[in-house]
């Protein structure tokens, strides 16, 4: 998690570039907050 020690640059999990992992990620945020927002 990068918690611990001195700040440095990483890199963003192979996860996080999944556009499908996105896409429903943000659907359950606004399905969860009841607030959309349009990109």
């Amino acid at each position: 998690m990068e918690i611990r020690g001195y700040p440095h640059r990483v890199e963003a999990g192979r996860r996080a570039h999944d556009p499908d992992a996105q896409r429903r990620l943000w659907a359950a945020s606004e399905r969860l907050t009841g607030v959309t927002f349009g990109v």
